[in-house]
């Protein structure tokens, strides 16, 4: 039961979907940007959703399917290298076409410029060491949430909290099924928290 549980947690904190699990609360919850236009707000995670979470998890999924890689989750790091690039290259092409072509909220371009970063890291990374992506994912997701909840300047301490025990919940999963040991999670964690902080500050404060 417990195994299935962790499991479960693994599947839902996918670390593809935490750019969707961010701008949702970016996009939904009591921020500024939170009043956008309702058509606006959909467009955005539409459009940033298939280039950061759908159009990866594609290619993922191809990869499993042609029996490219073991796994959706990569457990094996010897075949992380060629999904890991593809997805960057899709990451860096969405960043591009929302910068430069439909402009979306700035948070936005934040997530897609902070999971670049991430990509760049575990690809670097993977060859030699397996890095945990779940905690690069849950960190970089609860670093934004702080960070998003501060610029704003409302009370964030729910949600911080929220995200912190879940990326406990996401941490003890990835070690209960033994992907990892939990220098590999904590280190992601933190190297996820410190990647999405740089990609928020530098939209803020360059571009």
């Amino acid at each position: 039961m417990l195994r299935f549980l962790a499991k479960t947690i693994s599947l839902l904190a996918q670390p593809l979907l935490m750019p969707i699990y961010s701008m949702l609360y970016v996009l939904y919850s009591s921020t500024p940007w939170s009043f956008l236009p309702s058509s606006y707000k959909a467009l955005t995670i539409v459009i940033a959703g298939i280039g950061t979470s759908l159009m990866p998890l594609i290619v993922l999924i191809f990869f499993v399917a042609y029996k490219r890689v073991s796994d959706i989750e990569l457990s094996n790091p010897r075949e992380r290298k060629t999904p890991l690039v593809i997805s960057l290259l899709i990451t860096a092409l969405t960043f591009y076409f929302t910068r430069h072509i439909i402009e979306l909220p700035l948070p936005v371009l934040g997530i897609i410029l902070g999971e670049m970063l991430m990509l760049i890291c575990a690809i670097f990374i993977t060859p030699f060491w397996k890095i945990s992506m779940h905690g690069m994912g849950t960190g970089g997701f609860t670093i934004f949430v702080i960070l998003i909840g501060y610029i704003s300047r409302i009370d964030f301490s729910g949600y911080a909290i929220i995200a912190i025990a879940v990326s406990g919940l996401v941490g003890w999963a990835r070690l209960y099924i033994n992907a990892h040991t939990s220098s590999q999670v904590l280190v992601g964690y933190v190297v996820g928290a410190i990647l999405m902080w740089v990609g928020v500050y530098t939209v803020a404060t360059i571009l």
